[in-house]
């Protein structure tokens, strides 16, 4: 009899869930009576089953979330790479351009290098043919007197004008005699001129 009240009072305990009260302060040396009494196993496995589903739980969470990640930079890829196809291009054409605008550029600085260099030798010519000085040899003379005319370039010419008809003539290195009458005789050496 003693058995069935034993029995009863666990039919109740188990039945009102103060066996899970009493197995959960079970010490460490009634842990196998505990668990064959009251079913230990049981809520370990429980408590086992609710922290795993938990550690799921939280790793489903960080794998959406590194999911997003990788979409999202995914994105950004897709992104910056078309920016780099686009300015890679706009880079190109700018390049294109400007070798263009280089070639115009050498173009006009060589034809207007041809017309400065044109316009120098026109100007040099001029200025080596312009007269520098008016020399007269031997001084004044009556009437009509020959003169010799120096360039800028060191040549020397020789002018007379006598009534209508007027003579010019380039002298080389040599002696001469004037023809105005004077009978003046200068020499001609490079570009000096002595009496």
């Amino acid at each position: 009899m003693k058995l069935l009240i034993n029995l009863f009072m666990l039919l109740t305990l188990v039945s009102c869930g103060l066996a899970q009260d009493i197995s959960k302060s079970c010490g460490a040396d009634a842990e196998v009576a505990c668990d064959v009494i009251f079913g230990g196993n049981d809520r370990r496995q429980d408590e086992q089953i609710e922290k795993n589903t938990k550690e799921i739980d939280a790793l489903k969470l960080r794998l959406t979330a590194l999911e997003v990640s990788v979409d999202s930079n995914l994105v950004l890829l897709q992104t910056l790479t078309q920016q780099l196809e686009d300015t890679d291009e706009d880079l190109q054409d700018q390049i294109d351009q400007l070798r263009n605008d280089i070639n115009i550029a050498q173009s006009n600085y060589n034809a207007s290098l041809i017309s400065m260099s044109n316009t120098i030798a026109t100007l040099e010519g001029s200025l080596n043919n312009s007269i520098s000085q008016i020399i007269n040899p031997c001084g004044d003379a009556a009437g009509f007197d020959e003169v010799i005319l120096k360039t800028r370039g060191g040549e020397f010419l020789a002018y007379f004008e006598s009534g209508s008809k007027r003579f010019l003539t380039k002298l080389s290195n040599g002696s001469y005699t004037t023809t105005d009458g004077t009978s003046c005789t200068f020499h001609v050496s490079g570009s000096n001129l002595t009496w």
